[in-house]
C-alpha cells in the first residue's frame, strides 16, 4: 500500500498555537491539535509537540526570502491543519488561521462558571496555572496554564458552582463552540465532546478577534493641525470593507474600501503616518525627526498655494546658484535684524 501524501487519506485537525519561536526560523509553530493532544500539559508539554510547517499561497515564492514571511500567528492563535503523513499525525501543516471571539474582561470558561470562580481567592502559580482557594485557603479549583480560547478547569472538591465530579471546558471558535465534559479526578473525558455551531453574534461582552478598525471602530485616532487648516481625520469604515493588517507592536496598515469613504493609511506604533484621503488629499504625521534623501534631481509641481510654518530656524545651504522668478509682489518682513552679504549685489526696477 503506498503511504504518502495524496495516498495515505487526507486528516485534517484544528487547535491552538502555543509556541512560535522556530529554532530554525522557517516560521513553524507548535500547535496543540483538539482531539489528538491532551489538553493535560503535564502529560504533553508545549515543548513536546511537533513543529507545524505554515503554507502560503502563490503570492509568496517561499524562495530566498521571495514573498510575505511566514511569521504572522501569535501564541494563541487558533489554526486549521492537515497532517502530511497521515495517520501517524507527526507531521502538521497550517493550512490557514481561524478568527474567533472573546469575552470581555473575562476567561473563556462558560459566564456561569466565571462568575462562580470571582468568589474565590486567586494565586498564580509558577507554571502559570491559576489555583483558586476558599475563605479556608484551601485550593478549590485549579486552572490549566492559560491559552487564549482553550481552559481547563479541575474541581478538587464538590462545590455550588459544578456538577460534582466534573467540569466543563468551552472551546471558542468563528461560528461555533465545542464543549467537553472532563472528570475532575481522573482528568479525562467523561462524555464525547459536542460541537454546536452557531452564527457569530455581538453583544456588549463578547469582542470579535477581527480587527476593531476593520469593524468600524477608529481606534488609532489623531488630531489634524489646526495651525496649516489640515482636514479632520477621514476615519468613517465600516465592515466588511476595511482590509486591515496589525502587528504585535501596534504598526497599522488599511487599505479602506468603504463607499465614498475610501482611504489608505500606514502607522507606525509611534503615532508617525501617512494617510490618503478620500478625495486624494495626503495628511503625513512625524512625531519626531524626518530625513530625505534624494540621490539625484528632485522636481515639485505645485498648482495651488503653499504654507510654511517653521516654529524655530530654517538653514538652507545650497552650493550651486538660487534662481527666483516672482511673478507679483515680493514681500519680506523680519522681526529683527536683516543681513544681506554678497561681493556684488544687483537691483533691476
Amino acid at each position: 500500500m503506498k503511504n504518502f501524501l495524496g495516498q495515505n487519506g487526507f486528516i485534517w485537525w484544528f487547535g491552538v498555537v502555543e509556541d512560535i519561536n522556530d529554532p530554525v526560523q522557517l516560521g513553524r509553530v507548535r500547535v496543540r491539535c483538539i482531539g489528538w493532544h491532551t489538553d493535560d500539559k503535564d502529560k504533553i508539554p508545549t515543548e513536546s509537540l511537533p513543529w507545524a510547517i505554515p503554507m502560503f499561497d502563490t503570492q509568496s515564492a517561499s524562495r530566498k526570502g521571495v514573498g510575505e514571511s511566514p511569521t504572522g500567528l501569535l501564541v494563541g492563535s487558533w489554526v486549521l491543519g492537515f497532517f502530511v503523513d497521515g495517520a501517524r499525525a507527526q507531521e502538521p501543516a497550517v493550512l490557514a488561521s481561524i478568527s474567533g471571539s472573546y469575552i470581555l474582561g473575562e476567561d473563556t470558561a462558560p459566564k456561569a462558571l466565571v462568575q462562580s470562580l470571582q468568589k474565590f481567592d486567586e494565586q498564580i502559580n509558577n507554571d502559570g496555572s491559576k489555583s483558586l482557594t476558599d475563605d479556608s485557603g484551601e485550593v478549590v479549583v485549579e486552572q490549566s496554564a492559560t491559552i487564549d480560547g482553550l481552559t481547563q478547569y479541575k474541581h478538587l472538591k464538590d462545590n455550588e458552582f459544578g456538577k460534582a465530579g466534573t467540569t466543563t471546558v468551552e472551546y471558542v471558535f468563528s461560528g461555533g463552540r465545542t464543549y467537553k465534559t472532563v472528570d475532575t479526578d481522573t482528568r479525562k473525558d467523561v462524555a464525547p465532546q459536542s460541537l454546536i455551531y452557531s452564527a457569530p453574534t455581538l453583544d456588549e461582552n463578547r469582542v470579535p478577534d477581527i480587527n476593531a478598525l476593520a469593524r468600524g471602530v477608529q481606534t488609532k485616532p489623531y488630531v489634524p493641525d489646526s495651525v496649516i487648516s489640515e482636514p479632520a481625520d477621514p476615519y468613517a469604515a465600516e465592515y466588511p470593507y476595511n482590509k486591515v493588517r496589525e502587528t504585535e507592536s501596534g504598526h497599522v496598515k488599511e487599505y479602506d474600501d468603504t463607499p465614498d469613504k475610501e482611504r489608505i493609511r500606514e502607522l507606525h506604533k509611534s503615532g508617525t503616518f501617512y494617510q490618503v484621503h478620500p478625495d486624494g488629499s495626503v495628511s503625513t504625521h512625524i512625531v519626531k525627526d524626518n530625513y530625505t534623501v534624494i540621490a539625484g534631481n528632485d522636481s515639485v509641481h505645485v498648482t495651488g498655494n503653499v504654507k510654511l510654518v517653521v516654529d524655530a530656524n530654517v538653514d538652507a545651504d545650497i552650493t550651486g546658484y538660487l534662481k527666483m522668478n516672482i511673478g507679483e509682489t515680493c514681500d519680506i518682513t523680519s522681526g529683527k535684524n536683516m543681513t544681506l552679504i554678497a561681493p556684488e549685489i544687483h537691483l533691476n526696477p
